[in-house]
């Protein structure tokens, strides 16, 4: 499952419908451009390539710095139900590449402000959209967070805005 989807899922539960409604269904107009069902991209993310570059920057930092609060957490899930991966800290070969991802979206957001040094306060503002991603989880039960962290991927879209953002302004 999803962090949107788990997002979702807590927000309708606030905000339930009438008995036997379904619940209101994103319109898919609303979805930035390139964005797919499954990536768990919101749909007012920045939709310029700098800025969703940026966007992807926080929500991963975010990402890597919830990784200390839910190992305990992790730990329990995997000794419940066991995991096929044996790793002694769990998922630390995944948070390493997460961290390669994180300094490739650094990388390509560096390169475009050395290109255009008037972004870089778009930047922050997205940056910090991003990271507020997790907000609504990381207030939640401990367990919840850890079963979210678990179930995000970096989306995409994600890396190949970067690449092609750092292409463009190579020096």
């Amino acid at each position: 499952m999803s962090l949107a989807l788990l997002m979702a899922i807590s927000i309708l539960q606030a905000d339930a419908p009438a008995a036997g409604q379904p619940p209101a269904q994103p319109s898919d107009a609303s979805a930035p451009a390139g964005a797919s069902p499954t990536e768990d991209v919101p749909s007012d993310v920045p939709t310029d390539p700098y800025g969703f570059v940026s966007w992807c920057y926080g929500a991963t930092d975010e990402y890597l710095a919830i990784y200390t609060k839910v190992l305990p957490d992790l730990k329990d899930i995997d000794k419940t139900i066991g995991s096929p991966v044996q790793e002694d800290v769990p998922y630390a070969k995944d948070v390493a590449l997460e961290h390669k991802a994180l300094d490739r979206f650094g990388a390509a957001m560096e390169a475009a402000q050395k290109a255009d040094p008037s972004i870089a306060a778009q930047g922050q503002a997205a940056v910090a959209q991003g990271r507020a991603f997790w907000a609504g989880v990381e207030s939640g039960p401990s367990r919840q967070l850890a079963d979210a962290w678990l179930f995000w991927g970096i989306p995409v879209r994600c890396e190949t805005t970067a690449k092609s953002l750092g292409e463009k302004h190579a020096g």
